[in-house]
């Protein structure tokens, strides 16, 4: 696996022998499946080649007799035959066309597959089924988010009203840290109020997630998305003043609401596992190292935002960071956003880049 994270110059790179390139369908030009001695990497380019057991032929022809002289080239310590290669490990997210066959045929191929399955939705139970029947080892979770709701989720938004567990301003005002999805922030610290039964939303989330989904289906994960602090000053300790989103208590008290979510989900699935796409100051925190058994680190290149886009070493910090603080089996998702399915030069310079570490490769386009 090789890799040039420089933003400016090629680098050429002299190998031993025995390496080839992969005989690929896609972008046949590179992955020709020829036999190389050197090759040169672009700025910001990767390339993952094949060693093996490899029998090179070399022919010498006159015009009366043709004589083949036959070579076999050293086989790698690890190999154990011409077969032998290291797999990427392929991650997912399949969302919707639960229906469609050939898109859940194509999502059984990936090593993890993160699902959007919500309660009641048509087909779920027979996709989920599908694709396990074609890759029983496939690692299946399904999405969640604790800090923000839509108005319209069932069986959710009317305990959150009920409940008033909406994040509000001094105004009164309902709070958004974006307003791309149409959702309102939800105040999930321990400064929310409890309903009858003693639980504030992190637990009464978990129990209603559980009954409604963990409990319904095969799943080996739950996903919880946006573990990370809402930048809006908002009344979160309900003491009638708006506190600041950098204050380091109500950040604790933000961490502490989404521990009490996976406390009750762990509780009630015991062998669930969680992964998260967390802020990594977060995932280093007091209460979130070592807790966590995997973390999606989305966008890692393709971006304007993305870490690789201005700090290559950061980006592999990240990654490196995450698979430490993480415990087994250590599910960490290296995404990257292309800009088409033909982007063949950032696929593959995000493929060799997540091999440089156990994560899974997830590249999605930017559509």
């Amino acid at each position: 696996v090789l890799v040039n994270p420089d933003p400016a110059k090629s680098l050429t790179i002299t190998l031993p022998t025995g390496y080839s390139r992969i005989a690929g369908t896609q972008d046949a030009v590179t992955n020709n499946g020829k036999a190389v001695s050197s090759v040169t990497l672009g700025p910001r380019d990767g390339l993952v080649l094949v060693k093996s057991a490899v029998t090179s032929t070399s022919s010498t022809t006159s015009t009366s007799t043709s004589t083949t002289s036959t070579t076999t080239a050293p086989v790698p310590v690890s190999a154990t035959s011409s077969s032998t290669y290291v797999k990427p490990k392929t991650a997912t997210l399949l969302y919707d066309s639960f229906t469609n066959t050939a898109r859940l045929d194509l999502a059984a191929k990936f090593d993890w597959v993160l699902l959007g399955v919500w309660p009641g939705m048509p087909g779920a139970s027979t996709a989920v089924n599908h694709i396990r029947t074609k890759n029983p080892d496939v690692i299946l979770g399904n999405y969640t988010i604790l800090s923000e709701s839509r108005t319209d989720i069932a069986g959710v938004s009317e305990k959150l009203t009920t409940m008033d567990w909406w994040l509000r301003d001094t105004s009164n005002k309902r709070t958004q840290w974006t307003t791309a999805y149409g959702a309102f922030d939800v105040n999930i610290t321990p400064w929310s109020r409890p309903d009858a039964n003693g639980k504030r939303f992190p637990q009464w989330k978990g129990e209603f997630d559980t009954t409604n989904l963990f409990s319904k289906f095969k799943f080996d994960f739950v996903f919880s998305d946006t573990v990370q602090m809402q930048t809006v000053a908002a009344d979160w300790m309900r003491n009638g003043t708006n506190q600041d989103y950098n204050d380091p208590v109500v950040q604790k008290g933000v961490r502490d609401g989404h521990m009490s979510y996976w406390n009750t989900m762990w509780s009630l699935n015991p062998k669930l596992g969680v992964v998260a796409n967390i802020d990594m100051p977060w995932l280093a925190s007091a209460e979130m190292t070592g807790r966590l058994q995997g973390a999606f680190l989305e966008g890692m290149m393709g971006k304007s935002w993305s870490m690789e886009t201005w700090n290559q070493a950061l980006m592999m910090k990240r990654y490196h960071d995450a698979m430490a603080r993480t415990v087994g089996p250590k599910w960490v998702i290296f995404n990257l956003y292309a800009s088409s399915p033909t982007d063949y030069k950032l696929i593959r310079y995000g493929l060799a880049t997540s091999m440089m570490a156990d994560g899974f490769y997830c590249p999605l386009t930017t559509s």
